[in-house]
């Protein structure tokens, strides 16, 4: 998936909902690890659930420059799924 726009990766995120393929989920979490910064300022990674956060955090190949800027992203985040916080916290425990 190159070039991708936020409107192409949204149609995408919306078709894996609907089909639940295994493969577009897998090159999916391959375009948000490869390009997770340009992801954290699309309006859907707000949209994403703690497991999926989870998933793509814990790729070796995550594409940042440091820590921090995951740290940053997952500020963003947070603040929008505060009421989840035990499902969360139940999450990343796993």
């Amino acid at each position: 998936m190159e070039r991708i726009t936020d409107f192409k990766l949204e149609r995408a995120y919306v078709l894996q909902r609907e089909i639940q393929c295994a493969l577009l989920s897998e090159k999916i979490l391959e375009y948000e690890v490869g390009n997770f910064m340009s992801i954290t300022k699309a309006p859907e990674f707000l949209n994403f659930d703690a497991i999926k956060i989870k998933t793509i955090l814990e790729r070796d190949d995550l594409n940042v420059a440091s820590e921090k800027d995951v740290f940053e992203a997952v500020k963003l985040w947070f603040p929008m799924k505060s009421a989840l916080f035990p499902s969360i916290v139940y999450a990343f425990a796993k």
